[in-house]
């Protein structure tokens, strides 16, 4: 967990003597801009109460894709006049009647459920996935939320990726990659 992360980042905003009670955690992802050289989504943990105070403190936009889908996330700007442009965020921002969000979102973000529900790094790359699916759908032609975008269609994409994944990490462990890999640490290592 990337809970270091988040501690800067809520201290800068909220003040340096803002104690976090990690006793009880609200869970969020962490979506840093374009220009950052790090990882696309990083998982933090905080105290509900922290969470609240956040909700509070931060400008927050909507996620109406991600409302119909059953899950309540909402996106807070950390960094509100950043130049930079994160184009993550602006995805999951999209709104069904168009497939456009109302602007780029700019700077970090973190991304939380608005029912406090733990909302895990897993979950925000299964959306960013069906986001991008869905937009490749906006570009072919109208999109029909009642077919498109559903929480039905949303479980069957998380399952389809738990079974990718599965099947990466089997394939990446199995006697002969684990060979190839350790010929080839060999010879650059």
């Amino acid at each position: 967990m990337r809970f270091s992360i988040v501690v800067p980042l809520v201290r800068k905003r909220l003040g340096n003597n803002t104690k976090l009670d990690v006793s009880r955690y609200g869970h969020g992802v962490l979506l840093p801009s374009n220009s950052k050289k790090t990882e696309m989504f990083q998982e933090y943990k905080m105290s509900r109460d922290r969470v609240k105070e956040v909700k509070s403190s931060y400008d927050t936009i909507p996620c109406p894709v991600a409302s119909k889908l059953k899950v309540p996330i909402s996106i807070y700007l950390v960094e509100p006049h950043s130049s930079d442009a994160n184009q993550r965020a602006t995805y999951f921002a999209i709104k069904i009647e168009t497939g456009f969000a109302p602007g780029d979102v700019p700077g970090d973000v973190i991304v939380m459920r608005d029912d406090f529900k733990p909302f895990t790094k897993e979950n925000a790359e299964d959306m960013w996935d069906f986001m991008s699916r869905l937009l490749d759908l906006y570009g072919d032609g109208p999109v029909d939320p009642k077919v498109h975008i559903t929480p039905k269609i949303w479980k069957h994409l998380q399952a389809e990726n738990r079974r990718i994944q599965k099947g990466y990490q089997q394939w990446m462990n199995s006697p002969e990659i684990q060979k190839l890999y350790n010929e080839k640490w060999k010879k650059t290592g």
